[in-house]
């Protein structure tokens, strides 16, 4: 039965499948940012799962999945995923899919001394955005780089190179500020060599990851679980994103 593939078979045998397909498919490069280096935006998306797939922790009465993905900027592809219960913290999932030389992209939710001190350990780097309540100590501020036509979109752009109050490692980082659209920004990085205006713009293309997980939820009809078993669950979503670039 077509239900019986997803038990009988590892899960490891279709990532396997997943990576080689990676490394032969020619993608469509952006030389832009392919100059910068490689860039990958991260998050995390909940999908509902039924009452009986007890693993599947994450409210008293409603049981989910967590679909932890690294969405690569450079060919625009899905390249890294890993499935969890919803209440998995993104934080710690994070340093399980981190590439040496890769610079990742977040959202607040990511926000943690520690996970900044582990990315450049582990020879990665990040750009996220910063909380509101971030304590920090300024040691220098930096030359703003923008274009020009930019100017009408951004106000009150800020460039500084900071320590964290409560940062234990007392790691030296950067922070990029600015308004646009009437929203306050607030990025944290240990880029020092992109100008302020790649900083900006590679925090921008995060929203990419968004619209991966609307195009898993919607057209591929992820919201539908064909299996209850973890391992299942990442043959699902291997399968999805082999059909997808097959399609290309």
């Amino acid at each position: 039965m077509y239900s019986e593939a997803f038990y009988r078979y590892r899960a490891q045998t279709y990532r396997v499948i997943f990576y080689t397909l990676l490394k032969q498919v020619n993608f469509l490069d952006i030389p832009e940012i392919q100059a910068l280096g490689r860039f990958c935006c991260v998050d995390g998306s909940v999908f509902p799962a039924i009452i009986t797939m007890t693993w599947a922790v994450y409210q008293q009465k409603r049981n989910a999945i967590n679909l932890h993905l690294a969405f690569e900027l450079n060919r625009m592809i899905p390249a890294q995923f890993l499935s969890t219960e919803a209440n998995a913290s993104e934080r710690k999932i994070l340093p399980h899919m981190l590439e040496v030389g890769v610079t990742y992209s977040a959202d607040r939710g990511y926000v943690c001394f520690k996970l900044f001190h582990d990315i450049g350990a582990g020879q990665a780097h990040f750009i996220i955005r910063a909380t509101a309540n971030l304590v920090y100590d300024i040691y220098e501020t930096l030359p703003v780089e923008m274009p020009e036509p930019w100017a009408p979109f951004f106000t009150g752009v800020e460039d500084r190179k900071i320590r964290l109050t409560n940062d234990s490692h007392q790691h030296a980082y950067r922070l990029v500020s600015f308004v646009a659209m009437g929203e306050y920004f607030s990025l944290i990085t240990d880029r020092f060599d992109l100008r302020t205006s790649e900083v900006i713009m590679l925090y921008a293309y995060r929203w990419q990851v968004e619209l991966i997980f609307r195009f898993l939820k919607r057209p591929m009809h992820g919201l539908h679980l064909m299996c209850h078993h973890s391992s299942g669950i990442e043959i699902q979503f291997t399968l999805y994103m082999i059909s997808s670039y097959v399609s290309i």
